[in-house]
């Protein structure tokens, strides 16, 4: 996991011209012992992380990787021996939640073309068969004292059996397409629920994003799950009724963000100003219109390149984030890693679900 030093999001009472102020995590990157998968936070309205989930580390983010260009996702659907998918959740059915860029239906596809101001295009490749697990869902879902989807063994073990079940109708290696010998961007999609929006449920599975770190728990050693040639490795989950919320958070960990969520309760983190926070629940329905990524995430990506202050900006105005992705950036005298960001967020776009605006 990439350590957080300090986060913090202000809203100042100035004109509208100055924004959020956010203290920079101090660069650092750290992998606590026994770390597990990257979470989406819980809904809001179903109430907050459950105590055994506010002791557990989350696997380390991934090295940052393309966010320019066009991103290729591979999707696959799972379902269980107890627990067949809704039979209206068909290849179309994903295709518009992923990949349309018009109409009524606002997609994971149009939300980072709009965050990354045309940088980057999801191009998702939906393979429409569901095909069926061996086990019931609670097998994976199960959770145990300690942890989630844990009780029967890693959650990526469900990985494992969907490329395993895909092998003999999907050509693996066309989804490696920078060559490094490893898929770019998988997605597996259960059928049931999610747990993040019904937390107490505790044979549900949360989605999330990890890796699969053995694929043959009988062999010696760490088992690489492979197929036609490259290693699967990191992957996302979501349930097939899944938020435009839920796997914009998500596909943003494939990226390289880190969660900006407090699981301890002791703050919000980013809160509802960031979907890597509580703001992928932005919108009504929860979860139609996440919160545009903040500017430390933004900076982070490469979507935009804060202007560093050097002299007084008093009564300078600055335009919509949103559009313009323009960002300020003010050092702490004395310090080389921290500095606050400044930005102007506006009701714009998916930033719609905003509660306010500055």
């Amino acid at each position: 996991m990439r350590g957080i030093a300090i986060f913090l999001a202000i809203v100042l009472a100035v004109p509208p011209t100055l924004a959020l102020i956010h203290f920079a995590p101090i660069e650092r990157w750290e992998t606590p012992p026994g770390a597990g998968p990257q979470l989406t936070p819980p809904n809001p309205a179903a109430g907050g992380w459950p105590p055994y989930l506010r002791r557990s580390p989350t696997a380390p983010s991934p090295t940052p990787t393309q966010t320019t260009g066009v991103a290729r996702i591979l999707v696959l659907l799972i379902q269980f021996s107890d627990t067949a998918a809704n039979p209206s959740h068909d290849g179309a059915y994903f295709d518009s939640r992923l990949n349309s860029t018009g109409g009524s239906v606002r997609s994971v596809r149009s939300y980072y073309q709009e965050v990354s101001r045309g940088a980057l295009t999801l191009n998702a490749t939906i393979i429409s068969t569901w095909f069926t697990s061996a086990h019931p869902m609670s097998y994976y879902g199960a959770d145990s004292s300690t942890g989630v989807d844990d009780a029967n063994g890693p959650i990526y073990r469900l990985v494992v059996e969907a490329v395993r079940l895909a092998d003999p109708s999907v050509n693996f290696a066309s989804f490696d397409t920078n060559g490094d010998g490893v898929v770019d961007h998988l997605m597996v999609v259960h059928a049931g629920a999610g747990q993040e929006s019904n937390p107490g449920q505790k044979d549900l599975i949360w989605s999330h994003r990890w890796a699969v770190l053995d694929a043959d728990p009988t062999t010696p050693g760490s088992q690489s799950l492979t197929a036609d040639g490259v290693q699967i490795y990191g992957y996302t989950m979501e349930s097939e009724d899944f938020v435009v919320g839920t796997a914009t958070h998500e596909f943003g960990h494939d990226l390289g963000l880190p969660d900006l969520y407090d699981t301890d309760g002791s703050s919000h983190g980013a809160g509802i100003w960031d979907p890597m926070a509580e703001g992928s629940w932005n919108g009504n329905p929860a979860g139609s219109s996440p919160a545009h990524m903040s500017a430390w995430s933004l900076m982070r990506l490469g979507w935009v390149t804060p202007t560093d202050v050097t002299t007084s900006l008093v009564g300078t105005s600055i335009d919509a984030v949103e559009t313009s992705g323009k960002v300020f950036r003010l050092s702490i005298p004395g310090s080389i890693q921290e500095y606050f960001l400044i930005e102007n967020r506006q009701p714009l776009g998916f930033d719609a679900g905003l509660p306010g605006s500055g």
